[in-house]
């Protein structure tokens, strides 16, 4: 193979070192000066623009700041409005559905609850403080676990009237 010769490598690095010299004189003659002159324009120019701002350049920045800050503070209070009136809404919903569907729910499972606190109080004074896992949960932990099983007590009676 002609490129792993030994005998062609220092021709082949000589004009490797040829063509790179020759791409830099290039660019550094001709196409650098070129590029340069056009980023000083363009420097000059953008310079020239931003020095001379006109009243009517200032004008439209303020009205469009106070257009956009009465804008944000029109959708403020439709939004506050909107939570007030949804906030409303569902307490009704939420009270109304706990005195008519979850009143009877409520009254079971509390007396559940009190039911099986008192079991657990009792086992708990009989057997090792490890050995029941319930022993250390406070009432309103409890009042919540039995809550669980109600509602998927609940909900199993009513999968099963509807079938």
């Amino acid at each position: 193979m002609p490129q792993l010769d030994t005998a062609s490598f220092f021709t082949q690095y000589v004009w490797l070192m040829v063509c790179y010299i020759g791409m830099y004189l290039t660019l550094v003659k001709y196409f650098l000066p070129k590029l340069a002159r056009i980023s000083k324009l363009r420097a000059a120019k953008v310079h020239a623009s931003l020095g001379t701002e006109t009243n009517e350049v200032l004008d439209v920045q303020t009205a469009g700041e106070t257009c956009v800050v009465a804008s944000v503070k029109h959708a403020r209070s439709v939004c506050a409005d909107h939570f007030a009136t949804t906030s409303a809404w569902v307490d009704s919903v939420v009270s109304e559905h706990a005195s008519t569907s979850l009143s009877s729910a409520h009254t079971s499972v509390h007396a559940l609850s009190t039911l099986h606190f008192a079991r657990l109080q009792d086992s708990a004074a009989v057997l090792h403080p490890r050995a029941h896992s319930h022993a250390d949960m406070t009432r309103t932990e409890h009042t919540l676990l039995l809550l669980k099983i109600a509602l998927l007590v609940q909900a199993k009676k009513a999968q099963r009237s509807k079938k």
